[in-house]
């Protein structure tokens, strides 16, 4: 009995000790109908998403037309300074007429790119 009572004393103290920090993501969804033409609306979420907590928040792939990197550069670096969050921001580049690479790329909060992703 005393061996139980222990072990559940024990249980409970090392249950209410974090061992491994925590860090809040946000994936956004939205369904504007028309690709690339939501920008706005993820801006919007991704300020929610930070206001709630989130530090690293995550772009649909098709969110944006052309590299942000080159494309609002401006806006996407002052979004991730005011949100205070990384942000991997998925975005679409044409390679033909019908044919087009989806890519991500990492933001960080003091506006550097950090990271590029292609798929084919």
């Amino acid at each position: 009995m005393v061996a139980l009572i222990l072990w559940i004393g024990l249980s409970l103290v090392l249950y209410r000790i974090p061992t491994t920090p925590t860090v809040h993501v946000a994936a956004l969804h939205y369904n504007a109908g028309i690709l690339w033409s939501a920008v706005d609306k993820f801006n919007e979420l991704t300020r929610r998403a930070a206001q709630d907590g989130a530090c690293i928040i995550v772009w649909l792939e098709i969110a944006i037309e052309g590299d942000p990197q080159v494309t609002c550069t401006t806006e996407f670096r002052q979004l991730a300074a005011e949100s205070d969050a990384y942000l991997v921001l998925g975005y679409v580049v044409r390679e033909g007429e019908h044919v087009w690479r989806d890519e991500a790329t990492v933001l960080s909060p003091g506006g550097q790119f950090l990271s590029e992703r292609g798929e084919i």
